[in-house]
């Protein structure tokens, strides 16, 4: 057994967790924003934030597994650094998340300036582009055999 077959499921599954959390902290920002939500819970916020980061640690450490028996291949394709683009973009979006989410736990969104609301729609962006970017990426990977 190749470790290759170990490793996927566990890097997919991996996937699928920072999904569910980030479905989850997506929709209370969503509501916070509609003003549904006052205020977002402190510990719902941190404990989102905490489980994206775990699985995105885990793709990353899985994702390398990954890419070294397949190196030769991967380096040599185009869509390999523009995943690893996405991916830094989201490991940099996630440390400024984790001071724009101060902004949410504080203030209703209302009481926001435009000037504090548009770093907050960026890195949504940044964050929505960058997850659906990584993994279309991804299927472009696949080697043929």
């Amino acid at each position: 057994m190749e470790i290759s077959q170990i490793v996927l499921p566990l890097h997919i599954l991996a996937l699928l967790f920072g999904l569910w959390n980030i479905y989850h902290a997506d929709h209370m920002g969503l509501a916070w924003v509609l003003g549904k939500k006052e205020k977002l819970d402190a510990s719902l916020v941190k404990k989102y934030h905490t489980w994206t980061w775990a699985s995105l640690i885990a793709l990353i450490a899985t994702g390398a597994t990954l890419f070294y028996p397949m190196r030769e291949f991967l380096l040599s394709r185009p869509q390999f650094f523009l995943k690893m683009g996405f991916v830094g973009a989201l490991l940099l979006n996630g440390i400024a998340i984790t001071f724009f989410q101060k902004r949410a736990i504080e203030h209703s969104f209302r009481e926001l300036s435009f000037s504090q609301k548009v770093p907050l729609f960026i890195s949504a962006g940044i964050s929505s582009v960058g997850w659906v970017g990584a993994i279309i990426c991804a299927f472009f990977l696949v080697p043929e055999y």
